[in-house]
C-alpha cells in the first residue's frame, strides 16, 4: 500500500486553507450592512439622533416586545429613555436579499438606573434596504430575553 508523498500533504493543506479563507471573507454587502450595526451600538450609547436619523428611511418601523413606534417615536425613547452607558452585538448573521438584508443577532446592552447597574439582551431583527448606494434600516424587531 502506498502512502500519500509529501506532495498530495501539501496540496491537502493548500486547498484546507484556501476553503478556510474563502469562507471567512465578507460580501461588500456584509461588510456594510455590520458596520452599520456597530455604528446603530455606538449611536445608541451616545444618544445620538442624527446617526440614528441617517440609518433610518423616515418611515422606519420600530418594535420592542409588545410595543410599536415609528422612527420619531423611537429617537424620543432614546433621548428620554434608561442611558445606555455600552452596547454591543453578537452572533450577528447576514440574509443577503440583493438591496435587502436581514440582520439577525443579540444586542447587549449595560448601564446605570438610580445607583443600580443593569444588563439587557435582546434577540434582533432588523431589515435594512439599499437605495442608490446607501443602505438605511426600515424595521427593527427587539424582543428582551428574560
Amino acid at each position: 500500500m502506498r502512502r500519500p508523498g509529501l506532495l498530495a500533504y501539501a496540496c491537502i493543506a493548500i486547498a484546507l486553507t484556501a476553503a478556510s479563507a474563502g469562507a471567512q471573507k465578507q460580501s461588500a454587502t456584509e461588510k456594510a450592512v455590520l458596520s452599520l450595526e456597530e455604528e446603530w451600538t455606538r449611536a445608541l450609547v451616545r444618544v445620538d439622533t442624527v446617526a440614528f436619523k441617517r440609518l433610518t428611511v423616515p418611515g422606519f418601523v420600530y418594535t420592542e416586545d409588545n410595543v410599536m413606534m415609528t422612527q420619531p417615536e423611537l429617537l424620543k425613547a432614546i433621548v428620554t429613555g434608561d442611558r445606555v452607558e455600552w452596547a454591543g452585538n453578537e452572533g450577528m448573521k447576514l440574509h443577503d436579499y440583493g438591496n435587502v438584508a436581514v440582520v439577525t443577532g443579540i444586542l447587549v446592552t449595560k448601564g446605570k438606573k438610580n445607583g443600580k447597574t443593569w444588563t439587557n439582551r435582546y434577540r434582533f431583527t432588523d431589515t435594512w434596504i439599499n437605495r442608490n448606494g446607501r443602505w438605511q434600516a426600515i424595521a427593527a424587531q427587539d424582543y428582551l430575553i428574560k
